[in-house]
């Protein structure tokens, strides 16, 4: 696998061109009224002095919590204000989750996570009460976790809330000792305590996640194995693997039966109960599958891969069901516009994606056969393009029709779905 350097990434405008789009009955995919659209056409925007690394929407959707450089920020969706800032300690890479559902009816729980350890730095989580406007009070809860961390694209907490997976990683002193330790901590909400340790893997952990019904952990690794735990137990399960290349993120279907994982340039779909492998999908070009997601009813699995790959396949038939790719020249541009992050949202409806450093968002309709994309223009991108460590995520928010993107001008832009 080839990798890109920070000095190499960012640094070329690569023209927006679709070498195979969207399409229906043979029908290409048309562009909403107004698409693409650039920055400057949002229906809103919020501004930061510094880089923002991720944000979520809590629950209900009423408060939108963004990471910061230096903290927290939690605002309103309904006017945009700024409720409350949480001051976190100062990291490049963080994530933000809010607690599903409520601990104590009128109050939310968000925790932030910082980067995974390495040999010179450790990180940490913490978790903030927050009343119902999202400020914290005097008395508010605050809960801090040392030693462990996020694993890369993962959700922390469990679908009840009572859990929290933070990947725990302890690296030797010397070179001569043995090596590094890597294990998944679950950490119980109520009682706030490590319940137990999830040791087995031999690299770094990049995805941990709970099925559907909190019965079981599954974690993903670099040592190409995603094993499958008790949640009650802590008891190995299944050890899934050794795969030829080196694992990245996975899902669980919506009925828990299924979890689906990357592997090198290949997607693969596992029976959780058995253990056995179902299904092994491929992806166009080569390149890393680091983005997956089910659609709600099971039936798909979509990913992502380089050139801007978009997959949707059928996961009983495993029939292409829908396929985008970028026109790129070159491996370079080939690893600079990899598709990042890949959801289904609006009950299965659409597809939402980001692919490459050309810090594009876009939307497809896969029943309207529609497509938007919201992005920098050429003198946009060319004012943000060195920023080697700026990041991107989209939000959907479904009780409003809005796209909420985190963009590399340290902007948050809401766009307004019609």
């Amino acid at each position: 696998m080839s990798e890109i350097s920070h000095e190499d990434r960012g640094d070329k405008w690569i023209p927006f061109e679709v070498e195979k789009d969207f399409s229906r009955e043979g029908v290409i995919a048309q562009w909403a009224d107004d698409h693409p659209a650039h920055w400057g056409a949002e229906d809103h925007l919020i501004p930061h002095d510094s880089a923002v690394s991720s944000a979520c929407l809590s629950p209900d959707e009423r408060l939108l919590a963004v990471r910061t450089r230096e903290a927290v920020n939690i605002y309103s969706v309904d006017d945009y204000s700024l409720r409350q800032v949480l001051k976190a300690p100062a990291d490049k890479y963080t994530s933000l989750e809010w607690r599903p559902g409520q601990k104590n009816p009128g109050n939310y729980w968000v925790l932030s996570g910082s980067q995974q350890r390495t040999e010179k730095a450790a990180p940490q989580a913490m978790l903030w009460e927050l009343d119902g406007a999202g400020r914290r009070e005097e008395n508010g809860h605050e809960f801090v976790i040392e030693g462990a961390s996020f694993a890369f694209g993962s959700k922390a907490f469990s679908h009840s809330g009572d859990d929290i997976l933070l990947s725990f990683a302890d690296f030797p002193h010397s070179p001569k000792t043995d090596s590094a330790t890597y294990a998944v901590d679950v950490w119980n909400t109520s009682i706030s305590k490590r319940r137990m340790r999830l040791e087995g893997h031999t690299k770094s952990i990049v995805w941990a996640g709970f099925s559907p019904n909190d019965e079981i952990i599954a974690s993903s690794s670099f040592d190409k194995t995603l094993k499958l735990w008790s949640s009650a137990t802590g008891n190995l399960l299944h050890s899934l693997g050794p795969s030829n290349w080196q694992n990245w993120g996975a899902a669980f279907s919506p009925n828990g039966h299924f979890i689906a994982h990357g592997t090198g340039s290949r997607l693969c779909i596992w029976e959780v109960e058995t253990g056995t492998e179902h299904v092994l999908f491929h992806s166009v070009g080569g390149g890393w599958v680091r983005s997956v997601s089910w659609s709600p009813d099971g039936s798909h699995v979509a990913f992502g891969g380089m050139s801007g790959l978009v997959s949707i396949r059928n996961a009983q038939t495993r029939d292409v069901v829908q396929e985008r790719r970028r026109r790129v020249e070159g491996a370079r541009e080939e690893l600079l516009t990899e598709t990042q992050s890949i959801e289904w949202i609006d009950n299965g409806k659409k597809i939402l994606f980001f692919a490459g450093r050309d810090f594009g968002i876009e939307l497809y309709d896969v029943k309207e056969n529609k497509k938007w994309r919201f992005a920098p223009s050429k003198e946009q991108h060319r004012r943000v393009q060195d920023r080697p460590h700026a990041m991107q995520q989209a939000l959907w928010c479904n009780s409003r029709r809005l796209v909420i993107c985190l963009d590399a001008d340290n902007a948050v832009r809401f766009w307004h779905l019609l």
